[in-house]
């Protein structure tokens, strides 16, 4: 389901580069540093910083959710 929406929302022309870049991009920054992060925060013996890190990130990313258009400008 979430493909078909992804194709929509892009001319065919740059489809692949608009589902795949922001995917890639989200994936390197977050998923590659995440077990840099969480062994900084054992280092400096605060275990609890790295759940505390990725829930700001997760809060920061419902508010961006919620501040998305609600109605498709493609109609």
């Amino acid at each position: 389901m979430a493909g078909i929406f992804k194709a929509k929302l892009f001319p065919e022309h740059v489809r692949a580069l608009g589902t795949g870049l922001g995917y890639a991009i989200s994936n390197a920054v977050f998923g590659g540093s995440a077990p840099w992060v969480a062994l900084q925060f054992k280092n400096a013996n605060i275990e609890n910083g790295f759940f505390i890190y990725i829930a700001i990130f997760t809060i920061l990313m419902l508010v961006a959710t919620l501040c998305l258009p609600k109605k498709s400008e493609l109609n």
